[in-house]
């Protein structure tokens, strides 16, 4: 799948990367959101469905304990304490949101970012970028990606720093 971009060409590191993706779940499935928010500076992470808010990451600073919110509960585990007062986003997190057909998925990004920060944003989507279904997982083994996780019909929206 191409993965289209959204994000300056400085990386975020410098000045706001303010973006924002829609995307329409093109039939029933899931949506599966990946986070990871490390930042010096104000920024922040919203997805919605629907005009409804299902996740979302505001954080102030690099140290401060500012955890993610997935479907209006904050999620501590999205942060580790690297020494006492000292926090930083969790790796690995992935939130997965019951779409159906015709429902319509919007990102959103603001604020300064550091670098190796992303949102990646999976889903039953239609657009330029995504892949037929049956395309969707040419590598073997039953439509399994490379890590082993079922490979979705997907358009990706991925911000990544450098």
């Amino acid at each position: 799948t191409d993965v289209p971009t959204d994000v300056s060409a400085d990386g975020g590191v410098a000045g706001d990367t303010g973006a924002e993706s829609s995307f329409v779940a093109k039939s029933d499935g899931d949506l599966i959101i990946e986070p990871y928010l490390s930042t010096y500076s104000p920024a922040a992470f919203h997805v919605f469905v629907d005009g409804k808010d299902v996740f979302s990451w505001v954080r102030s600073d690099s140290t401060s304990k500012e955890p993610c919110v997935f479907q209006g509960a904050a999620d501590d585990k999205s942060m580790i304490e690297n020494k006492p007062g000292d926090y930083s986003p969790a790796p690995g997190l992935k939130y997965t949101v019951a779409l159906k057909a015709g429902q319509k998925v919007t990102s959103t990004k603001s604020g300064s970012y550091e670098s190796g920060t992303y949102l990646k944003i999976s889903g039953p989507f239609d657009g330029a970028a995504a892949a037929p279904a049956e395309n969707a997982a040419d590598n073997k083994e039953g439509g399994k990606a490379a890590t082993g996780d079922a490979k979705p019909a997907a358009m990706d929206d991925v911000l990544n720093t450098r």
